[in-house]
Formats: structure tokens, C-alpha cells, sequence
């Protein structure tokens, strides 16, 4: 549909801006992928960690990862979230509620109907989702391009899996050798 009303794709955020902006926006999420790498690592290494995790994920363990197939699917869902959530919530809705609206209540916006959208999460997986699409929303607007908060999706979304399958498997293999 974009493409056949003739926009171009850059104002959908699908442009490559190599500015300082989308550069510092990068090692930004570069960072923040470091750190989700420490975190995963320490809760490789502590079973009290494993524990905290696993009283997280309580509420949506079962659409967690708990084998090695799942995990392949979970990642190929991340990557497809990654892309597809960033063109609708950032690219798309940012565009549109912007033209009526403004950008500050289109980025606050899109927001909040992000951290709607992920509402079996429970009210503070809303929250923190919610949190999570703003702080992708000033990474875009910073930018100018949804590959910097595209990238930050996928990994934080592959990474969830990851702790979840590193904390469901060993409970799954803990049951079933008593």
C-alpha cells in the first residue's frame, strides 16, 4: 500500500541516514545488547537468578521457549517482531498520528498502543513494554531510521527467549530427573 500511493520508503523510516545521529543511536543499542549479553551470562551462572527469572515468567511460560525447536521458532518470531512492530508502531503510526496530531503525542501515542498490544503480558508487561516502545520511538526519531530500533526489538525479543529457555529447560531437566 505504501508503495502504491508512491512514498517513499524513507519517510517510513526504512532509510539508511549515516549521520552522527544514526551512528550514536547505534552504539547506544550496541550497548544495550552488551548488556543484555552480561545479564544473560550471569543468570547462566546463578541459580538464584535462574530462580528470579523463573517467578518472572511465570505468567507466560507457556508461551516461552522450553526446547531446542521452540528456541529456533522463538528466534524466527523475533526477527519477523522486530521488523514488522517497528514498521507498524514506529514507522507507520508515528507517521500517521503525526500528521493530525503532532509528533510528540504520535510518538507518545504509538507508545502506548505498543504496550497495549502486549497486554497478556499482564498490567506491568504493559508498562514495561510500553516503556520499551517509547524509548524505540526517540531511538527512531534520533536516527531517522527504524533499522536502529529494529535491531534493538529483534535482540531484546531473541534474548527473552533465550533466558527462557535457559531457565525452563533446566527446570523441565530438573523434574525429570527426580
Amino acid at each position: 500500500m505504501w508503495n502504491s500511493s508512491q512514498r517513499p520508503f524513507d519517510s517510513l523510516g526504512l532509510g539508511l541516514p549515516l549521520h552522527w545521529r544514526f551512528w550514536t543511536g547505534l552504539g547506544v543499542v550496541l550497548l544495550a545488547i552488551a548488556g543484555l549479553i552480561l545479564q544473560l551470562r550471569r543468570i547462566q551462572n546463578s541459580e538464584e537468578a535462574r530462580n528470579q527469572v523463573r517467578d518472572q515468567l511465570q505468567p507466560v511460560a507457556e508461551i516461552l521457549p522450553h526446547d531446542r525447536t521452540e528456541m529456533t521458532r522463538f528466534t524466527a518470531l523475533s526477527l519477523t517482531a522486530g521488523i514488522s512492530e517497528e514498521i507498524l508502531y514506529r514507522g507507520f503510526l508515528i507517521w500517521y498520528i503525526s500528521q493530525f496530531a503532532g509528533l510528540l503525542p504520535a510518538v507518545l501515542l504509538s507508545s502506548v498502543l505498543f504496550g497495549l498490544g502486549h497486554i497478556y503480558q499482564g498490567l506491568q508487561g504493559v508498562i514495561k513494554t510500553a516503556a520499551i516502545g517509547l524509548f524505540s520511538a526517540l531511538l527512531y526519531i534520533l536516527t531517522e531510521s527504524l533499522w536502529v530500533p529494529m535491531l534493538l526489538h529483534a535482540y531484546v525479543d531473541i534474548n527473552s527467549g533465550q533466558m527462557a529457555y535457559l531457565v525452563l529447560r533446566s527446570e523441565e531437566s530438573a523434574s525429570a530427573t527426580v
